[in-house]
């Protein structure tokens, strides 16, 4: 889309939306304790599949990263992106 292509700011965005998810990210943090507290008090069914759908992500998330970094896999964008970077021109650059 031309209109996108011509924003200057347009890679500056993560200026506006690390602030944002970092929020997001208190506020689910926050919910998470709020439910761990409710749970020591009393078991629920639906607090129990919270958490134990919460653990599952973890452990599924960390298996995934664990299995890239044993098998050395890394996206052609970022070879490409980090070569960039390394001979000193921006990347994206032929």
């Amino acid at each position: 889309m031309p209109v996108l292509d011509q924003m200057r700011v347009w890679p500056r965005l993560n200026i506006v939306l690390v602030p944002a998810i970092a929020c997001l990210l208190a506020l689910a943090f926050s919910f998470f304790v709020g439910v761990v507290r409710t749970v020591n008090e009393r078991w629920t069914r639906q607090a129990t599949l919270f958490v134990v759908i919460c653990t599952a992500l973890t452990i599924l998330i960390m298996m995934i990263q664990i299995f890239m970094i044993r098998h050395d896999y890394l996206h052609q964008y970022w070879r490409e992106y980090l070569h960039a970077l390394r001979a000193g021109g921006e990347a994206g650059e032929s």
